[in-house]
Parts: C-alpha cells; sequence; structure tokens
C-alpha cells in the first residue's frame, strides 16, 4: 500500500522524509556606521552595522568599493559578530567609495547593504613649536608680528591700565 507521512514529510523509497526547510525570505542587514552620505577620515576607521533573518543569518561579510559599487577597494572580510557585527578599515585614497555589507540565512538567501562615504583628510599634525590654523601649521607664537628688520615683536596686554609694552625678541 501506499506510506501516510505525518505533516513536515514525505514518503520518499517508501520512508518518510523529513520536508526540507523552504525559506523564500531573505536576511536583512545595515550599516549603522558611517551612516550613507556621510565623510570618514583618511586612515582607520570603524564599520558597524546589524543582520537579522526569520531562520538563521548564517555568515555576513564588509568590504569597501568604488563609487559605482562594482570595483574592489579591499576585498570583502568577516567581521566581528554576526546579528550585531563591527570590523575596521584602513583606507588612505581620498574621495566617495561605496561600503557594501552582505549577509548570508541558513537557506543560502543573500542581502545586500550599501553605504556611500566620503573619504576626507585625516588630522594635520603639526610639528613641535607649531599649531594648526585654519589648516595650516604656524609657529607657536601668538600677537606677534614680524617688523621690517625681520624683528619678531610679541605684544603683551599689561593691566589693570590698558597699555601695550612692546618686546623685542631676535630669531
Amino acid at each position: 500500500g501506499e506510506i501516510v507521512c505525518p505533516d513536515g514529510y514525505h514518503a520518499e523509497n517508501d520512508v518518510c522524509v523529513k520536508n526540507p526547510i523552504v525559506d523564500p525570505i531573505p536576511p536583512g542587514i545595515s550599516i549603522s556606521f558611517p551612516e550613507n552620505g556621510s565623510s570618514v577620515q583618511a586612515g582607520t576607521f570603524n564599520v558597524y552595522g546589524t543582520a537579522s533573518d526569520n531562520i538563521q543569518v548564517k555568515s555576513v561579510k564588509v568590504g569597501i568599493f568604488d563609487v559605482t559599487g562594482t570595483l574592489t577597494i579591499i576585498p570583502y572580510k568577516v567581521p566581528q559578530g554576526i546579528t550585531s557585527w563591527s570590523t575596521s578599515f584602513t583606507l588612505s585614497t581620498l574621495g566617495p567609495f561605496k561600503i557594501k555589507a552582505e549577509a548570508t540565512d541558513a537557506a543560502g538567501n543573500k542581502a545586500v547593504f550599501e553605504s556611500s562615504v566620503t573619504v576626507t583628510p585625516g588630522p594635520i599634525t603639526c610639528p613641535p613649536g607649531q599649531h594648526l590654523e585654519n589648516g595650516v601649521c604656524v609657529p607657536d607664537v601668538s600677537g606677534g608680528q614680524l617688523d621690517q628688520f625681520g624683528i619678531l615683536k610679541i605684544y603683551v596686554d599689561s593691566s589693570p591700565a590698558d597699555t601695550r609694552t612692546t618686546y623685542r625678541y631676535n630669531r
């Protein structure tokens, strides 16, 4: 006779076999940082986000691509964590890029999230004795000016009277 199998099973060669899991629903993935449209400074920066699925997220990978999303700049790598993941990248090239995060669920369904970022120049570090002023390193002497002989004049406000004393400093 014919074999009758319980729900969730089907007959195969006169034996009841469990039905395969049918999961047409792809996982969800997003990049929380850096946000789409934001800028990151050149150098090392963190990337983090989340992934979810109705059954199970099996893997996550993250990579950096050109602005069109087709040319690989930094190949996909596996971040720390799965449902809440994070990694870091080091990028010295300035300009627009796409960060892509891809999640795969237990059934093999994939989802990709893209975040467009612009890499901007990193912080400028000035040598000792200089500080940053309007994006340029300048000497650490404030309020001074060179006279016609190349002598730096530093003005020091004296109190309580509103008078100025001139000190001469030869470089």
